[in-house]
């Protein structure tokens, strides 16, 4: 569960289909690169108060090659992570090509600080540099009457109770429908906001009623959303942010994560297209014929986030009571 939030919510160049390249009949123009193979390719998310993470270096491909990761993968490659606490050389992952590990004793990210990655492969060097934003900090949730707006009740936060107390609490046993959560915070200086909704629990039914379509988009409305949902890029200056209830499929207990992005983050993903809900508002931006990469000598992503979140257990009937929540046969660890 820890692995799948991390990916999802990181929108990885991965996630995004590496370069457009998943397709096995795919045409030249169709890629990000058209006409240039081998370009090294970074993806790596670093995530305030949180240890350097594993990242992946990948590889475009020829346009007339079938993709599989095993051919994108970069292995053997020099990667370096340059912190305020010095140099960190990341080493092959044995279990998963084209996957780095960072050595034992890294540090946490710092808030508002200067990372550069680079990476030597063969002859190809490419490198970025993220400015981390500052820390965010959810200081309340609320569930609004959609009607008025008018604050129904407080939702219990994180910053008041640990992870079982959020998703056991009875004012956090939210009916499909029934009351719009809103959450509050102090806004920060940057680029912009992103929201991930994850689902936690694969085994929960769906809320809403999808028979009156065909079995096939039956399944392809529940496979986009197995995991839950994402935003584009938001300006929320007024630090009230209200979950819209369609970025909900399924019941169960849900993690709302809202991510502080720096500018690189926020100009792969406002340009890229894919993989977000524009039916929540937010920076979309004009048309972009491919997207914004901030990295010299390949493509990719190094961004970097600032989060916090909140948890609710979706109902698809009337409330229920604390002993007969579902929430209570969670994982007990709190997800990174």
């Amino acid at each position: 569960m820890p692995r799948v939030s991390a990916r999802r919510l990181s929108l990885t160049v991965v996630a995004m289909s590496l370069i457009a390249a998943c397709d096995t009949t795919r045409e030249p123009g169709d890629l990000i690169a058209p006409g240039l193979s081998d370009l090294l390719v970074l993806d790596a998310i670093l995530i305030v108060d949180r240890p350097l993470p594993p990242l992946h270096v990948r590889q475009t491909l020829a346009a007339d090659r079938p993709y599989s990761h095993t051919a994108a993968a970069v292995t053997g490659a020099t990667v370096v992570l340059e912190t305020p606490e010095g140099i960190w050389i990341y080493g092959d992952d044995p279990d998963s090509a084209g996957r780095y590990l960072p050595p034992d004793g890294v540090p946490v990210v710092h808030a508002m600080t200067r990372y550069r990655l680079s990476v030597d492969s063969e002859g190809r060097r490419a490198s970025a540099e993220t400015v981390t934003p500052e820390r965010v900090h959810i200081e309340e949730a609320m569930l609004l009457d959609e009607e008025t707006l008018e604050v129904l009740r407080p939702m219990v936060t994180f910053a008041e109770t640990d992870w079982e107390g959020v998703f056991g609490a009875p004012e956090n046993q939210v009916p499909y429908l029934s009351a719009l959560p809103e959450l509050r915070f102090d806004p920060v200086d940057v680029s912009a906001y992103q929201v991930g909704i994850l689902r936690l629990d694969q085994g929960s039914p769906p809320v809403i009623d999808l028979s009156f379509l065909d079995e096939e988009s039956r399944e392809e409305i529940y496979e986009q959303t197995r995991f839950g949902a994402q935003s584009p890029p938001m300006n929320i200056d007024s630090g009230r942010l209200k979950m819209p209830w369609f970025a909900i499929v399924f019941g169960g207990p849900h993690l709302v994560r809202l991510f502080a992005i720096d500018e690189n983050w926020f100009d792969y993903i406002r340009s890229n297209g894919v993989d977000t809900d524009n039916r929540w508002g937010g920076l979309a931006g004009d048309a972009f014929e491919r997207p914004i990469f901030h990295v010299d000598g390949g493509i990719g992503l190094l961004g970097s986030a600032s989060t916090d979140s909140i948890g609710l257990v979706i109902l698809p009937g009337g409330a229920i009571s604390k002993a007969q929540n579902p929430a209570r046969e969670l994982i007990r660890t709190p997800i990174p």
